[in-house]
C-alpha cells in the first residue's frame, strides 16, 4: 500500500506534466479558434467579392446590350437611310442635312452620347453632333473600310490618337452593300461607365472593381484603378509571367474566388466574372491585409482569454499542491498519535518514553495547527488577491506582472507586455478619435491672429519637448490671418513638432517658415530637411491614422496631419505637401484673406 508521503511525491511529479498538458491544450484551442476565425473571414470576403463581381458583370452586360439597342434605332430607320442617300447624292441639300441633324440632335439629347458622327462611304465626316472640329482617326478608318460591318457593332475601348482620350463607340451601318456608310455613336467612359465601376457597396479602404480583356498573351486593364488612376489601356501584364495575378485568371475561365497578387504585387482575395456577350471580364478584389485587420480585436481578446485561463490554471494547481501538503502533515500527525498510543499500551516500563513521545506529539500538533492557520491565511489571501484580476484583462495582467513576474519566464513577460500595450494603444486610439471629434465640433472664435508670433510660440514649445535647441529656425514675415487662435496654434504645433521629429536624424537641422499672398488666399509654408516622404503616397499623408514611416523609426499615432487638415478646412482653406525621401518635406496651408 502506498503511504501518504509517497502519494504526495507521485502527485508532485505528475502535477507539472498535467499542468503543461492543459496549458498546451488551452493554447492549441486558442490558436485553432483564431485559424478558424481567419479562414471564415477570408471565405466571407471571397463570397462578397464573388457576389459583387457577378452583380457588376450583369450590370455591364445589360449596359452593353442597351447600347446596341440604341444603335438599332438608326439601323432600322428607313427614313434616316433615305435622307442619308439624298444628302450623299446632293451634299448641298440643306433640307436633308437639317433632317439628319435633327434626328441626331434629339438622340444625343436623350441618350447623352459624347458625339454622334456620320461618315460617308469613303470615310469622310459629313455631320457631327455636337457640331465642331472633331478628329477620330480610328472611326474614320472604319468608315472607309467597314469590312464585315453588316449590322450594329461595338467598337471596344480604344485611345483616340488626336486627343489621347479613351472612347467606346456603337457602329451603325446606314446602307446595305460593301460601303454602307457609318453612323458612329461615341461614348466617353469617364462619363457613362467608369463612375459605376468605382462605386462600392460599403465603406472600405482597399476593394476595387477592375474591367479587363484578353489581348493575345496579355491581359489589359480598361478602367482607372484606385491605386493607379492612369491604368486604363496603359497597364497590361503577360499572363504566363504573372499566374497569380487575379486578372490573368480570365484566360483560364476561373470564375471562383481565389487568392493572388494584384497589379501592385499586394496579396488580395479576388473573384472574376465574364461579361456576357462582350470580351470583358470583371475582377473584384480586396487587400488580404484589410481582411486580416478586421480580426485584430479577436486576436487580442483570444490572447487575453488564453492568458487568463493559464493564470487560473496556475492558481488552481498551486492551491491543490498546498492542499496535499496539508493532508500529508495531517496524516503524519495521525500516525504519530497512533504510535504513541501503542507505546502507552505496551508496558509500564516505557512510561518515560511515552511521556516524551506525548510531549513530542503535542509539540508537533501545535506546529501543525500553526501551519494550518498559516496555510488557511495564505489560501484566503491568494483567493482574494486573484479574483480581482478576473474582472478585467488589464487588471489581471497588471497583478500577474506585479506579483508573479519572476515565475512567468521571458515569453510570459512578453505576452503580458503585449496585452498591456494593446490596452494602452486602444486608449490612445480612443483619445485620438475624441480629439478629432473635438476639433471638428468646437465652435470657431475668429479674430485677427499674428501668425508670426504664433509660429514662434509653437516652435519654442516643440523645441523644449524635443530637446531641439540646435535647430536653425528661419522665420520669415507671415501675413496676419482671420482665424481661431487656439486651433491655429494647434496647427503650428503639429507642423513644427513633425518637422523637428523627422529632422532629428538628418545632418541639416533647419526649419524654414514663410508666407505669401496668392489671389484670395494667404499661403503659409513650413519646410524641413529631414526624412521626407515618397510623393507617390501624398494622398495618404493627411488621412486618419495614416503613416508613411514605420512607427519603430518615428513614434506617433498618424493623426496630427489629419487634425491639421480638418482645422484648415473648417477655416475654408486647404492643406497639401511636397517631399522626397531623404531630402525633406514642405507643408503648405492656405487661409482665405479677410479684411
Amino acid at each position: 500500500m502506498i503511504d501518504a508521503r509517497t502519494s504526495f511525491k507521485i502527485r508532485k511529479l505528475a502535477n507539472p506534466i498535467l499542468f503543461s498538458a492543459i496549458a498546451l491544450l488551452i493554447i492549441a484551442l486558442g490558436l485553432s479558434f483564431l485559424c478558424l476565425q481567419e479562414r471564415g473571414l477570408r471565405k466571407q470576403a471571397g463570397m462578397e467579392m464573388q457576389a459583387v463581381a457577378a452583380l457588376r458583370a450583369k450590370e455591364l452586360s445589360e449596359w452593353h446590350l442597351a447600347r446596341l439597342a440604341d444603335g438599332r434605332v438608326f439601323d432600322r430607320n428607313t427614313d434616316f437611310a433615305d435622307t442619308y442617300r439624298t444628302l450623299l447624292s446632293d451634299p448641298s441639300n440643306a433640307a436633308a442635312k437639317g433632317r439628319l441633324l435633327t434626328w441626331m440632335s434629339r438622340f444625343h439629347e436623350q441618350y447623352r452620347y459624347n458625339r454622334l458622327l456620320l461618315f460617308s462611304p469613303d470615310g469622310e465626316l459629313m455631320l457631327c453632333i455636337p457640331e465642331g472640329n472633331i478628329d477620330d482617326p480610328a472611326l474614320s478608318a472604319l468608315a472607309a473600310a467597314p469590312v464585315g460591318l453588316d449590322s450594329v457593332r461595338f467598337k471596344d475601348f480604344y485611345r483616340n490618337t488626336s486627343d489621347s482620350r479613351i472612347y467606346l463607340s456603337i457602329l451603325v451601318p446606314i446602307l446595305e452593300g460593301i460601303n454602307p456608310g457609318l453612323l458612329a455613336m461615341r461614348m466617353d467612359p469617364e462619363q457613362s461607365l467608369y463612375p459605376s465601376l468605382t462605386r462600392w457597396p460599403y465603406l472600405s479602404s482597399s476593394p476595387e472593381t477592375l474591367l479587363v480583356r484578353i489581348e493575345g498573351a496579355d491581359v489589359a486593364y480598361l478602367n482607372p484603378l484606385r491605386f493607379d488612376p492612369h491604368a486604363a489601356l496603359r497597364l497590361r501584364f503577360n499572363i504566363a509571367e504573372n499566374p497569380r495575378l487575379p486578372a490573368a485568371q480570365a484566360s483560364s475561365g476561373n470564375t471562383m474566388q481565389f487568392s493572388g497578387l494584384d497589379y501592385r504585387n499586394v496579396p488580395v482575395i479576388a473573384a472574376l466574372s465574364p461579361v456576357e456577350a462582350s470580351p470583358w471580364f470583371v475582377v473584384t478584389k480586396i487587400d488580404l491585409a484589410e481582411v486580416e485587420q478586421n480580426n485584430q480585436g479577436t486576436r487580442i481578446m483570444v490572447l487575453a482569454l488564453v492568458l487568463a485561463l493559464l493564470g487560473m490554471e496556475a492558481v488552481g494547481f498551486l492551491m491543490l499542491s498546498k492542499h496535499w501538503q496539508i493532508k500529508v502533515l495531517a496524516l503524519e500527525a495521525e500516525e504519530a498519535a497512533r504510535l504513541a498510543d501503542i507505546e502507552a499500551r505496551n508496558s509500564q516500563a516505557l512510561n518515560d518514553i511515552n511521556a516524551k513521545l506525548e510531549e513530542t506529539v503535542e509539540h508537533r500538533t501545535a506546529e501543525l495547527k500553526t501551519s494550518n492557520a498559516e496555510l488557511e491565511a495564505f489560501a484566503y489571501s491568494v483567493a482574494h488577491d486573484l479574483r480581482a484580476p478576473l474582472r478585467s484583462i488589464d487588471g489581471f495582467s497588471s497583478i500577474l506582472q506585479e506579483e508573479y513576474e519572476p515565475v512567468l519566464g521571458e515569453e510570459g513577460k512578453r505576452l503580458l507586455r503585449i496585452i498591456r500595450e494593446s490596452n494602452r494603444t486602444m486608449d490612445e486610439l480612443i483619445s485620438n478619435l475624441l480629439e478629432v471629434s473635438r476639433v471638428s465640433r468646437v465652435e470657431l472664435k475668429m479674430s485677427m491672429v499674428d501668425m508670426r508670433l504664433l509660429a514662434l510660440k509653437a516652435f519654442k514649445q516643440c523645441a523644449e519637448a524635443e530637446a531641439a535647441a540646435d535647430f536653425e529656425f528661419a522665420l520669415g514675415e507671415l501675413p496676419m490671418a482671420m482665424a481661431d487662435d487656439i486651433l491655429m496654434e494647434r496647427v503650428w504645433v503639429n507642423l513644427l513638432s513633425n518637422a523637428i521629429k523627422y529632422s532629428m536624424r538628418s545632418p541639416v537641422h533647419r526649419i524654414e517658415i514663410r508666407g505669401y499672398l496668392q489671389d484670395a488666399m494667404t499661403v503659409y509654408v513650413v519646410k524641413d530637411h529631414g526624412a521626407g516622404f515618397d510623393q507617390r503616397y501624398v494622398d495618404k499623408l493627411f488621412g486618419l491614422f495614416q503613416r508613411l514611416h514605420h512607427s519603430d523609426g518615428f513614434k506617433g499615432s498618424g493623426i496630427g496631419l489629419s487634425i491639421i487638415k480638418r482645422i484648415i478646412e473648417r477655416h475654408g482653406g486647404t492643406a497639401w505637401a511636397e517631399g522626397q525621401l531623404g531630402q525633406g518635406a514642405t507643408f503648405y496651408f492656405s487661409l482665405p484673406r479677410r479684411e
